[in-house]
Formats: structure tokens, sequence, C-alpha cells
């Protein structure tokens, strides 16, 4: 009868040899960007000469918020860009940013005063936004509670309110527009009145 004594490793290697190789261990999920690695590269894009990146990237930095003020020189510049979904995004990343961005207060005036619908909506709820600084904006806020378009005269009345002295100029207005005698006129300043009165509340 052959020995048995050699039958235990014989069998742990027939065992090791079964089981195959070790398995790989998986590697690390790639960390996701920190915020200062997004900004740097949001703020690079925003020079791409695809119009599509360009506004991608100024919408990205407004989703940052305040963390964004490095890029706000960036985005003023943006103001300016030839596609207006760029420019759109810009403003909204400005307002997002809040008072470090006061930089952008003359180019959102301007664009409150000369823009689209969309863009003049969009600057008078940014000027609403550069805390103490707005108060600059108070005058142009306060003609654009006579725009034409429901949407921006609202956007001004809730920017006036969070601009301190704003909402007193602008209660002022518009119980000045109720005294008129268009009826359109005294209509929309209750609108704005309305809206003023649910912001305070």
């Amino acid at each position: 009868m052959p020995p048995t004594r050699a039958i235990g490793p014989v069998l742990s290697l027939a065992l090791l040899l079964s089981a195959g190789p070790p398995a790989a261990q998986e590697k690390p999920e790639p960390a996701q960007d920190s915020a200062q690695e997004a900004l740097r590269r949001h703020r690079s894009e925003l020079r791409d000469p695809r119009p599509s990146t360009r506004s991608q990237a100024a919408w990205s930095l407004g989703r940052l918020g305040p963390p964004a003020a490095p890029a706000a020189e960036d985005l003023i510049r943006a103001l300016d860009d030839e596609d207006r979904e760029t420019v759109l995004n810009a403003v909204d990343a400005l307002g997002e940013i809040g008072p470090a961005a006061q930089g952008a207060l003359s180019k959102l005036i301007l664009l409150l005063d000369r823009g689209d619908q969309l863009a003049r909506d969009k600057a008078a709820r940014a000027l609403g936004r550069l805390g103490t600084a707005g108060e600059e904006a108070i005058p142009a806020l306060s003609a654009a509670l006579h725009d034409p378009h429901t949407n921006v005269r609202e956007s001004a009345a809730l920017s006036l309110a969070e601009i301190p002295t704003g909402a007193e100029r602008a209660i002022a207005v518009l119980l000045k527009d109720l005294g008129r005698e268009d009826v359109s006129l005294r209509r929309q300043a209750l609108a704005s009145l309305s809206v003023l009165g649910l912001k305070a509340a």
C-alpha cells in the first residue's frame, strides 16, 4: 500500500492551481474634481473657440455659486460674448456669485436698458443680488418697473426689494403710477406692488 503522507501537500497544490490566479483588486473610482480644479477648468473654457463650450462653462460657474468669485472678471468679459447663450448664462452666474461680482454693475445696467426681453429679465434679477453695490442700479431698476414685459417688471420689483432703500424708491414710483390715467399702467403698478408685498412677507 503506497504511503499516504504525501497526499496532503499534493491535494493542497491541486486546490491552489484549480482556484486560478488571484482576482485583481478593483481600482478605486477617480475622485471628483475639487472645486478649485473645476473653477480653473471652467475659467479656461470661457476662452474656448466653441460657443457651446463657453456657454456651458458660464452655466457651470453659476452652479458653483459664491465660490466662483475668482471667475467674476472672466464672466464680466463674457457679457460681451457674441454668443447669446453665453451672455445669458454669464448674467445668471454673476447673480449667483453675489456681492463679489459688483464689478459687473455697469454692464448689467446696460443689459437691463438695451438687452432683449430675456436679457433684461436676467439682468434685473442679477442686480438685486449684488448687495449694497446694487444701490447704484436703483434708478435703472425703477425705470424697468415700466418695462412692457411682465416678467421684467416683476424681476425689477423683486430686486428693488433686495436692495437697501430700493423698496422705498419702487413704492414711490408705483404709487405715483396708481394716480395716472393710463389703466394699463395702473394695473402694472398694482401687480408690481403685489410682488413687493409678497417679497416683504
